[in-house]
């Protein structure tokens, strides 16, 4: 499965100077953990960079888009075409799940690829900078579950149209590799 995992708070605020806008959230972070733990989780440079994150989480294979590749060993990064690059992380690790977890532009750009969606509704509106339009990211999923974690609720949300797309990349990248 490649999935998205993020979380917003009630405008849609992902993010404030490089960090998330909201205090921390030891209610999200412990599902986020246990969601994520042996799994591959996707990130964009700035989310890699942000103080709220520890490089690379424990226990999982961290990947990061980036255009500028540093020094560091015991991740992989990656750049070029989100989707094909996602499918193809998948197809290489079929046992695992994918998580892209930010930022709002990868995330954006590996939409048509996404089976589903996790996310995290933070109560009230804080200062950010960084912002996702819920509505249109969210066009064409069908809510599944709602699960109350006590500060913060998490929605489940799945892709109906996704395995024609899914196909679609693997086919073009199976057709690339001949």
């Amino acid at each position: 499965m490649i999935a998205g995992m993020f979380a917003v708070d009630s405008v849609g605020g992902m993010g404030w100077k490089g960090s998330m806008p909201w205090p921390n959230n030891p209610d999200d972070m412990k599902w986020f953990k246990a969601t994520t733990q042996n799994q591959i989780v996707v990130m964009g440079r700035k989310t890699w960079d942000s103080s709220d994150m520890p490089s690379p989480l424990p226990g999982r294979h961290n990947v990061v888009f980036t255009n500028n590749f540093f020094d560091q060993d015991d991740i992989e990064q990656i750049r070029g075409d989100v989707c094909e690059a996602l499918v193809s992380l998948k197809s290489h690790n079929k046992r695992k799940n994918v998580f892209v977890i930010g930022g709002a532009n990868l995330l954006m750009q590996s939409r048509p690829v996404l089976e589903k969606v996790y996310l995290t509704r933070i109560s009230g509106g804080y200062l950010n900078d960084t912002t996702i339009d819920i509505v249109d990211f969210l066009d064409g999923m069908v809510l599944h579950q709602t699960v109350n974690l006590g500060s913060c609720i998490v929605e489940e949300y799945h892709n109906e149209a996704i395995s024609s797309s899914v196909k679609a990349y693997t086919n073009k990248r199976k057709k690339q590799d001949r």
